[in-house]
This record gives C-alpha cells, structure tokens and sequence, in this order.
C-alpha cells in the first residue's frame, strides 16, 4: 500500500509540472492579410448569379465594380438597384473567420465586415459596390472595305498592307465599347499613305489610347498560327440573336465576302456581319425555299454561295450557285435522284477558275461520294469516288479536298465510324487515321485550308441528346503526318491547336436538344494573308467567329 501510494504521488506531481508548462491557448505568432476577396452575385437585366469580385486595399476597403451597361456591349444601363439585394460571399485565408456570416447585403452604401485573423485580433473591413464606366479604350477592328484592306493591329501601332498607294478614304473601325475614337475615320476621308494617329476614349471620358495608322508590312512566324492569337469575335443565339426560333433545321454556313450566310430549312437564309456577328438581313430563295430543297448551304473560296436539296426526298441531286447575297440562285449541277444526297457537300477551289465538287453518299454501306473537278470554270462530268479502307458512315459524313485537285489528298470525318481520316488522293486508301472517337456523339463536317505555309483542318463533334455535352470544334496543323496520331477526345493528338467543348452547343444555354444532329464549320483567311477565321454553328445553340493570325509579336 505504501508504494501504491507512493507511486501515485510521483505521478501527479509529474502531471502538475507538465501541466505548468503547457501554455493556456496555442496561438501563432504571425499573421497574414485574413481576407482575400469578397464577391457579390447580383442580378442583372435578366442575367441571373453574375459575380463580381473586389480585393481589399492597404485600408481595409473592398470596392466591388460593376459595369455601367451589362452586357457591357449592350445599351442596357445597370439599374442602381441592383446592388440592394447583394448575394456576399468571402474567401479567407487557413484559421481567419468572419464574426457574422454573410448572405443578403446592400452594398451601395458602405458595410462592415469583421474578421478574426490567425492571432485572434479583430480586423475591419469595409466593402462597398459601385457602377462604374469602363475605361477600354481599344481598337479591335480597322477596315477600309473599298479596298478590301484589313488592318492588322500590333500594340499601338495598326499596318495597312499596300504596295499602291491609298486614296483618301473613310474606314470602318471597331473600338471597345462605348468609347469614342478621333478623328472618326468612318465619317472623315484621311490619306492614309503618312503616319495617322487616333485616339481612343474610354466610356470613363478619362483612360486614352494612342494609335498610329500606316502602311506597312508586318512580319510573320515562320509557318501556321501564332500560338495564343485565338479570338473570339463574336458568339451569337441562333434564336435570339439572330431570329432563328425553328428548331432543327439549321444545317449549313457560308462566307461570302464580309457576310456569313446561315442557312434554315424553308426559310430565308439570315445574313450575319462575319467581323462582328450582327444581323444584316435576310435573302429570300424563291423556288428553291422548301423543307428539303435549301437542305445545306456551302461557299466556294471566292466566296460564292452554293445550296442542295437533299435527294432522292426532294428529287434529283441538284446545286445551285449564287454569286453572293444579292443575286438569285441558278442551277449549277443536277443529278438524277438514286442514292442518298445532300446532307452535306464541300467545295475546295474557286469554281470560277479550278475547283473540287465532293457530295457523299449517305446510304450505309456504299462507302462513296460523287465528285466534279472544275478546270478554268468549266465544270467537268461527274465521277465516283470511293474511299477504300474508310468508314462505314451513315447520314452524317463529310468529305474535302486539300487541293482544287482530284489526285490530292483529301480528309473525312462521319458516323458511325467516327475516326477523322486523311485518304491518299492518288490511291483513294486510308494514309492515317485518328482513333475513334466516342460515338455518343456525331461528327458531321470537315474543312482544310493552306494558310501560312500550313495546312490547317477543321471538325466538329454535335450532340444530339438531352445529356452530355459534346459539341466540339476541333482545329489542327496536319502540316507534318507523324503529328496526326492519337484520340480527339483524349486530347492526345499533337495535330490540335484549338479547340472549344460543350460552350457552343444548345444544351449550354437551356435550349432544345439538337435532334438532327446538324452543326457546320468553315475556314476563310483574310486576303492579306494575315488573319484565319474559323466559323462554325451548333443548330439549335450558336453560330460563332474565332479569329487566329500569324504575326511575328
């Protein structure tokens, strides 16, 4: 008994000095800046959970900016109401926290935020929301359209590519929105043969940009598309920006000079600025407007328009050709009615000088397509392709030529097969093939271009169903063969330069599932050979411009 208790005494007078040596809390030393950024969600000319972020200053203030119009390309002012019914959220840094959380404030006045940081001190915070005017002051675009000159902008500094010399002219010229530009060259003629210099205002009527305008030529990279030079020009709704409100039926797209001409079923073709995306007006067809005579609508690289029916449904095989936008449809091919046509067809070449006709078959399993070559604007007779070792496709194939040449080689891509093939033009066998891609989703068009010592090729994968996603575009190098390998999908084939997923397509914005499965793209460049433009369409969701350059930065 008397070592029991004396063990227990032992112990607690260990306890009772390990216990003195303990400090009462365990609190660091150091702290840092607690709170990181506040975001207010608010509501916006019927634009629901918009965020807007604002950082704390050496003061303690967060002002969280919100644009005067929203969209800020809109005219629609931001009521000042807005920023009564505030959705707040914070991001604080490991072991700070806020006193009172935070839900619904009214930030046009000045609120108070307390944190507790990492040494348990107390910090006050002040945030407020203000309206501001933006302060862009950029010029985006610089045209002279009556010599088809594009400028190709670089800083400050803006190239008009031109051996001759430029007659006084008015320009047309795109700036950020709401800002100002002086002089205006869209209403004032300028010789643009010296140095002109612009200057740029913000909406805020304080930030300034200074460009200088001139001829010149800038340089290139040595080959393809500058790395990182993608925009996006424009990305309109089908429905509600362009007026498209029938579902499905929206096949086809064509540039035709400074117009892109989107093509519905039965209806008039909508004509569209393919700078800036904006409505201009719409075309009607006459004879040809049916349910399945304007079935799909290409361009040849002149930029002439070309529209088919879909055979054997709407009769013979028939193309007719338009000029451009102001002239009417004439009969350029006809075919008598067998196999199934028309879903898509393309155009590699100029029709008025050389070119490549390719239609595929629709009908599984005739692995074929028809083709008429054009030589000095004289279309020839029809022949049969078939691509041996390709497919097996149904409904949703297309087919096109690098060259305006039917021995080149030429690119498909289609359902069910499913795998974007590059075919020996010579041999008409399968030279590569990517793997397949998920057939979940359907591939539908192809376009290839030469564009700074490269060849450039686009496709696309449309989701037609109620789930998932999809709706890709895809745009590749295939300059160099070993860099076509691998799966699109995996986004393992070296070949990609570009590329979008799911953003485009109806189900991003809550419409109708694209049932037909239709979508298209096309390739253009700019005639100074400086800019590539990508155009592509998700039917039932939106039509789309992306810009690329080559320019030596």
């Amino acid at each position: 008994m008397k070592k029991l208790l004396s063990l227990i005494f032992i112990f607690t007078a260990l306890l009772a000095v390990v216990l003195r040596c303990q400090p009462d809390n365990i609190v660091p030393t150091h702290s840092e800046e607690p709170l990181t950024s506040i975001t207010a969600r608010l509501s916006i000319n019927g634009f629901d959970d918009l965020d807007f972020t604002g950082y704390p200053d050496a003061n303690g203030k967060v002002v969280i900016e919100i644009p005067y119009f929203y969209p800020e390309a809109s005219d629609n002012q931001t009521p000042s109401t807005v920023l009564t019914t505030a959705k707040m959220s914070a991001v604080l840094v490991n072991n700070a926290v806020i006193t009172e959380p935070l839900t619904v404030m009214d930030i046009s006045t000045e609120q108070t935020i307390k944190v507790i940081d990492q040494v348990k001190k107390e910090r006050i915070y002040t945030v407020i929301g203000k309206i501001v005017k933006s302060n862009l002051c950029e010029i985006t675009d610089f045209q002279i359209p009556a010599l088809d000159l594009a400028g190709v902008i670089k800083g400050g500094e803006i190239s008009l590519i031109s051996i001759d010399d430029i007659p006084k002219t008015t320009a047309s010229v795109t700036v950020s929105p709401h800002a100002t530009i002086s002089p205006d060259p869209a209403t004032t003629e300028i010789d643009y043969n010296g140095t002109v210099t612009f200057t740029v205002t913000a909406f805020d009527g304080v930030t300034k940009k200074t460009y200088t305008v001139k001829k010149g030529v800038p340089d290139k990279i040595e080959q393809g598309i500058r790395d990182g030079s993608a925009k996006i020009l424009f990305a309109k709704k089908l429905a509600e920006d362009i007026g498209i409100t029938t579902i499905n039926l929206t096949g086809g797209i064509a540039v035709s000079g400074d117009y892109l001409v989107i093509n519905t079923r039965n209806e008039p073709l909508r004509v569209i600025n393919r700078m800036t995306g904006e409505f201009v007006r719409e075309v009607s067809l006459g004879d040809i407007q049916g349910g399945l005579k304007n079935f799909y609508i290409t361009n040849d690289d002149a930029g002439h328009i070309f529209i088919c029916n879909l055979s054997p449904q709407a009769g013979d095989f028939t193309i007719w050709k338009m000029k451009d936008i102001d002239s009417a449809p004439e009969v350029y091919i006809t075919r008598a009615a067998g196999n199934a046509f028309g879903r898509k067809f393309s155009i590699q070449g100029n029709t008025d000088q050389d070119a490549v006709i390719t239609a595929p078959c629709h009908t599984n399993p005739t692995i074929g397509f028809y083709r008429w070559v054009v030589r000095n604007g004289v279309l020839g007779n029809i022949e049969w392709g078939t691509a041996t070792g390709a497919g097996p496709w149904n409904n949703n194939i297309d087919i096109v030529y690098s060259k305006p040449d039917p021995t080149s080689d030429y690119f498909l891509h289609g359902y069910s097969d499913n795998r974007l093939t590059w075919m020996d033009g010579s041999t008409n066998t399968v030279k590569a093939m990517l793997g397949a891609i998920s057939v979940n989703y359907v591939p539908n068009a192809v376009d290839f271009i030469e564009f700074n010592n490269a060849s450039i090729l686009a496709t696309n994968q449309v989701n037609s169903q109620t789930w998932g996603m999809a709706d890709y575009i895809w745009l590749l190098d295939v300059s160099n063969p070993a860099d076509f390998k691998g799966t699109l999908d995996a986004g393992n084939v070296p070949a990609v330069k570009w590329f979008t997923f799911g953003e485009y397509g109806p189900k991003a914005i809550g419409h109708a599932a694209n049932g037909n499965a239709t979508g298209d793209l096309g390739l253009w460049q700019s005639s100074n050979g400086y800019y590539l433009y990508l155009y592509f369409m998700f039917t039932n969701g939106y039509v789309v411009g992306v810009q690329f350059d080559c320019i030596s930065m």
